[in-house]
């Protein structure tokens, strides 16, 4: 029987999305899938073109990725919402948040009812700055799942609300962020998640983590020069919205084959961890992982 071209993009996307950090960004890897998604463009130019350039992301290849996934969408037959997202998902990795928040408003005017690409808009909405459009898009929400919201609507509600206190331009909360991603951008990092998380204080905050996952990639230089870019915009909006840049996914896997082995020794000849482990421990604790579909 015939396998079907969604059957063999989906194979090549799921691999993608388990590389190890170690080998996400490795020529050699990536240059098997590329050879997969060639053959793709036999039976399907949009399925193929999609999977390159969610390898173009990895390759860290902006003008790669743009390519890939416009051609994916010229000649896409029928209308992918997986391509849209899979766009965004890419542009963001890359640092292109306000990018990808214009892919999924495009997304959303073509497939008005459907309630992933709503729910995406809504998070890039955020992440690139457009708080008070990702608030409005919660009515858009309640008219098509009236008796369950998204998580990250819960989170928009409360956080505007406080937002609206500050009385502050839109522009300024957009340039705040771009503020922050241009770094990404001109560093050319690879974003491997962002977590947007609101606390349950009586003054509520957004908190928003971004892993960072690339060679040689230095923490504290890139939080250090982030701190520099944003030192001229308002305290009461920092203290609104404060990012984190946790450590490196490989930091993080070579943690847990430490703890492992400690939890392997008796109690008493544990050795206490000092405050960077237990913060570094601390990031494992809801890693979630925006992935291609």
């Amino acid at each position: 029987m015939e396998i079907q071209p969604q059957t063999i993009y989906s194979g090549i996307i799921d691999q993608l999305n388990t590389l190890s950090p170690d080998r996400r960004h490795n020529p050699f890897v990536l240059n098997r899938f590329r050879q997969e998604a060639e053959k793709l463009k036999n039976v399907n130019l949009a399925f193929a073109f999609s999977a390159l350039g969610v390898i173009s992301t990895l390759e860290r290849n902006i003008q790669d990725v743009r390519k890939n996934f416009d051609l994916s969408l010229s000649h896409a037959r029928e209308r992918y919402t997986s391509i849209y997202l899979n766009y965004a998902v890419s542009l963001g990795k890359l640092g292109y948040l306000s990018e990808a928040e214009k892919v999924l408003q495009t997304a959303y005017n073509i497939f008005r009812y459907d309630l992933k690409i709503l729910e995406s808009l809504m998070e890039y909405s955020i992440l690139s700055g457009k708080l008070r459009q990702a608030y409005n898009l919660i009515e858009d929400w309640i008219k098509l799942s009236p008796n369950t919201m998204c998580e990250i609507g819960q989170i928009i509600i409360p956080a505007a609300q406080e937002f609206n206190k500050l009385q502050y331009p839109d522009d300024l909360f957009e340039n705040y962020f771009a503020a922050i991603t241009k770094i990404f951008r001109d560093e050319n990092l690879f974003i491997a998640s962002e977590r947007i998380i609101s606390n349950d204080g009586s003054k509520p905050t957004l908190y928003n983590q971004y892993y960072i996952d690339a060679p040689g990639i230095e923490i504290n230089r890139i939080t250090e020069t982030i701190d520099s870019a944003i030192k001229e915009f308002p305290t009461d909006l920092k203290e609104f919205f404060y990012f984190d840049l946790p450590y490196p996914e490989s930091d993080i896997e070579n943690l847990i084959v430490s703890v492992e082995k400690d939890i392997e020794i008796p109690s008493e000849k544990l050795v206490d961890a000092d405050e960077s482990q237990l913060r570094r421990l601390a990031n494992l604790v809801g890693l979630d992982v925006d992935q291609w579909l």
